[in-house]
């Protein structure tokens, strides 16, 4: 299939010349003024290589139609060639400053006339190619990104599982964190833009929650599993739960963490800090700690609240709610507060479908 090029010269002369230059190895379009020139383009720009434009014309001049592509974005697609008899610097340097890609003045010489539109063509031929191979790995990747966040969400709910049923022996813990870590994040991103959360980074903390406690893999049952109050000693022990958890995930994401394995590595190595400083392991302040982990930190603490616990109350959700937001759980984030408060309703319907199975 030829190539097309639209010729836009009112006079009939000319036009024809540079119909006859081009015709054997192009499909030629042709306008004999602007206004012409522009409904070509409305139905044919996808297809038209160049553009060989006459400035001086009725109805629409060239210029019209230099400000019509550029207004609809087709001079980001289609050169334009400008062919005049108009020989001012300050007609030449509009022409430039509107968009057009290249000056040809009148009279012109066929040989390079028809060699510079012939280059010209090519261009746009690798161009267009170009964009197409673009296109087509672009796709792929969004394919083999949304394959991998899959198999990522799989891979940590599985890990987290295994992590939750050798501590406490339920599955629910973990359904119900990352239902209350998406709803409280999707608050985050609306309400604080400064955290510069997206959908996609909601999507990757919520399915990165299933393993906030995957270091308690390294931890002794006699700990995990002790049936009374743990002792000072005991509480230490428990903590390096984080930083085991951190090793864990370093040895799976490698040098150059994705951006879902930074999240998880966030999380799991950071999910026990408070905002005050009184957290463990690492006793971080404020905005020290991932916005990540202070959302899942979050989550954890208030189902760990309304859980089937081996020793220590278990609070009705109300209750744990207002000890959460009232400070007797630690001090956390006053605007991860306020959207924990806001996703109030949304997180009691939750936790009520999500409810352990006794």
């Amino acid at each position: 299939m030829k190539e097309k090029i639209l010729v836009v010269e009112d006079q009939d002369v000319n036009r024809r010349l540079l119909v006859r230059m081009f015709k054997d190895e192009y499909e030629i379009l042709e306008a004999e003024d602007g206004e012409a020139a522009i409904d070509i383009l409305t139905e044919h720009a996808q297809e038209i290589a160049v553009v060989l434009l006459d400035l001086l014309m009725p109805k629409v001049d060239g210029f019209g139609v230099l400000t019509y592509m550029k207004h609809t974005k087709l001079l980001d697609k289609v050169p334009v060639v400008i062919i005049t008899g108009e020989d001012s610097t300050a007609t030449k340097q509009k022409a430039f400053e509107m968009g057009a890609y290249d000056i040809i003045s009148k009279p012109y010489d066929v040989f390079i006339v028809t060699k510079r539109i012939k280059n010209l063509v090519k261009l746009w031929e690798n161009e267009q190619h170009l964009e197409q191979v673009l296109l087509e790995k672009t796709e792929e990747l969004r394919r083999t990104s949304e394959a991998v966040l899959e198999f990522g969400e799989k891979m940590t709910e599985t890990l987290g599982n295994v992590a939750e049923f050798r501590a406490a022996g339920n599955f629910r813990h973990i359904q119900r964190v990352k239902v209350i870590t998406e709803l409280v994040a999707e608050k985050v991103a609306t309400y604080f833009p400064e955290y510069h959360l997206e959908e996609k980074d909601v999507e990757y903390i919520k399915n990165a929650s299933a393993i906030h406690d995957i270091g308690k893999a390294a931890v002794p049952e006699t700990i995990l599993f002790k049936p009374t109050k743990l002792t000072p000693q005991e509480e230490e022990i428990l903590a390096i739960h984080c930083a085991k958890g951190a090793e864990i995930i370093r040895g799976m994401a490698g040098e150059n963490p994705s951006p879902f394995m930074q999240y998880c590595l966030d999380i799991v190595q950071y999910h026990h800090e408070r905002y005050d400083g009184n957290g463990v392991p690492y006793k971080l302040i404020g905005d020290e700690i991932p916005i990540a982990a202070q959302i899942v930190s979050v989550a954890d603490e208030f189902d760990t609240m309304i859980s089937s616990r081996i020793y220590g109350a278990i609070y009705e959700p109300n209750r744990a709610f207002d000890m959460i937001l009232e400070g007797d759980r630690g001090i956390f984030n006053p605007k991860v507060m306020h959207c924990f408060e806001a996703a109030r309703e949304e997180i009691m319907k939750a936790v009520n479908e999500l409810k352990d199975v006794e």
